[in-house]
Parts: C-alpha cells; sequence; structure tokens
C-alpha cells in the first residue's frame, strides 16, 4: 500500500463546529482504543532527562490536551521550572489539561502557531524533548523531511505515534462505523491510514547521524518512532 497523503476534514472545520466538536471527542475514544496514552506514556518515559536541572518539553500539533495531561500524571514529576510547550493552530486545548499539567509542576505555555514556523523561527535553544500524537502524518514526504530535520536540530530526543499503514488498520477503520463515529471521523481515519507509516520509512526520513532510532509497530493499528541522541554527542 503506496503512502498517500490527502487533506482531512477536521484540519479544515472552525475550532467550535459541531461536526468538528463530536469529532475531537471520537479521537479521545480512538486514542483509548488504540493504547496511546501507555504507549506514550512508555516510551517517553524511556527518554526522561535527568532529574537534577529543568526540563522543557515540546508537544506537537496538541489538540484539546487532554491526552497529554494524563500522560504526565503517570510520568515522574518535573523538577522546579520545568517548561511545557503546546503548541497547535487551533484553540482547543482544554483549561482542564493546562490546570493538571500545571498542578504536576509544569510551566504551560500554549503556542499558536504553525510547527514549521516555531521550529525554525521562534527561539534558539533546545527541547529535551519533542513528542507527537497522530500528527507528522499530515505531511508529505518533502514536508515530513524538513520537519524530522527541523526537529532534530532542536531536540535530543523526540516520540510520535502514528497511524500503521496495514491491512488491520483499515478493517479497524471499518469498525469505527459501529461505535458511532461521526462521518467526519471516518472519513479522515480512512486517510489519516493510507498516510500512515510502516516498516522503517521514518528512520529512513531521520536526517542526522549520531542518533540512535527505535521504530515499528505498536499493537494493531499504530506505528511508534523514537528518536534520541546518542550519548556525547
Amino acid at each position: 500500500m503506496r503512502r498517500t497523503v490527502q487533506p482531512e476534514i477536521l484540519d479544515t472545520l472552525p475550532a467550535d463546529s459541531p461536526d468538528a466538536q463530536h469529532s475531537r471527542l471520537d479521537l479521545r475514544r480512538i486514542n483509548g482504543l488504540m493504547g496511546h496514552r501507555r504507549r506514550l506514556t512508555r516510551h517517553l518515559n524511556d527518554v526522561l532527562p535527568p532529574a537534577n536541572r529543568p526540563w522543557r518539553v515540546l508537544e506537537l500539533g496538541v489538540g484539546d490536551g487532554l491526552l497529554s495531561s494524563q500522560i504526565w500524571k503517570r510520568l515522574p514529576a518535573p523538577p522546579a521550572g520545568s517548561q511545557m510547550v503546546l503548541l497547535d493552530q487551533v484553540p482547543v486545548v482544554e483549561a482542564k489539561a493546562k490546570e493538571e499539567l500545571g498542578q504536576r509542576g509544569w510551566q504551560v505555555e500554549q503556542v499558536l502557531v504553525d510547527a514549521f514556523v516555531w521550529l525554525e523561527e521562534a527561539n534558539d535553544f533546545h527541547y529535551d524533548i519533542v513528542y507527537s500524537n497522530l500528527f507528522i502524518h499530515h505531511f508529505d514526504q518533502g514536508a515530513l523531511v524538513e520537519l524530522l530535520r527541523l526537529i532534530a536540530r532542536r531536540s535530543r530526543a523526540f516520540v510520535t505515534l502514528e497511524p500503521r499503514r496495514s491491512f488491520s488498520s483499515e478493517l479497524g477503520v471499518r469498525g469505527l462505523s459501529l461505535l458511532g463515529s461521526h462521518p467526519v471521523t471516518l472519513h479522515d481515519a480512512h486517510r489519516s491510514v493510507l498516510a500512515g507509516f510502516t516498516n522503517d520509512e521514518l528512520s529512513r526520513a531521520w536526517p542526522e547521524t549520531y542518533w540512535q532510532l527505535q521504530e515499528g509497530r505498536a499493537g494493531l493499528f499504530s506505528h511508534y518512532f523514537v528518536a534520541r541522541r546518542a550519548p556525547g554527542t
């Protein structure tokens, strides 16, 4: 199955559209069914920086932020002064998510900007961790390579979970209709699978040497990728 990237409806809807709101609720359920909270928690735990200094973490395509607030409840509390940047072009981060992250010890900054612009122009420092969930599959190969280049330049570790491009994922999409998923969700889920990843596609697109890369199947429907700088680099 050749990778094909096509526009998804949710990306074009106003944030307060009833269709968008329904689809975002569906995404919460889908993340639960795919086990993304548990999987991201495990992968992020593996790349946590030393606790003897503040951490700086960036999430790309944060959405409503509730998945991240749940994840960081299950990870060690960050050192004092640690900063969490939540980036998305659509202002849909729930106040509850920011409040829970703050209670966990994070200084939370919400950024409404294109990921490429932020990574290229907005700052001159590195993040300890950049991570995303169901985000980077939105980009065709040229844009994907550029995004990964920028992430590699700005971070010491990158973690992502994406759709897996496979027959089992296609069957999973068909099953979503039995759960009462919104038509926007069903449309976008099919396109997400076609734009997903398999084998070592993300490792081959990663731009730099001196990184330790892990990639593969995550359950029936997901694909994971973890990159971390090799010690001493």
